[in-house]
């Protein structure tokens, strides 16, 4: 899992003391885990897969990879932005445009 969340930091650029902030965690303990010293609780796992958009299946090293491509996860991360009421509107349109 070290190896993943490491991967994951890097392709957002995202330093480890910054993702410790996100986390609400000590440095030291994000620290533990990307050494492998470490494992997250069930929780954190939960929210570190939920940051990345990947399943736990896939930070835990399961077959599951990661298999959105760049304009896909380009598209939820424009939607993560969005206010509630946006995201509604959002996916009506989904809808509208998913009815044959």
């Amino acid at each position: 899992m070290e190896n993943k969340i490491k991967e994951l930091l890097a392709e957002k650029n995202i330093s480890q003391k910054q993702f410790a902030a996100i986390l609400n965690i000590a440095p030291s303990t994000l620290n533990g885990y990307l050494k492998g010293k470490r494992a997250p609780d069930y929780q954190t796992l939960l929210h570190i897969a939920d940051f990345f958009n990947v399943s736990c299946d896939y930070l835990l090293g399961g077959s599951c990879s990661q298999t959105l491509t760049n304009e896909e996860k380009s598209i939820l991360k424009t939607y993560n932005k969005l206010t509630n009421e946006k995201k509604r509107i959002f996916i009506d349109i989904l809808n509208v445009l998913n009815k044959k």
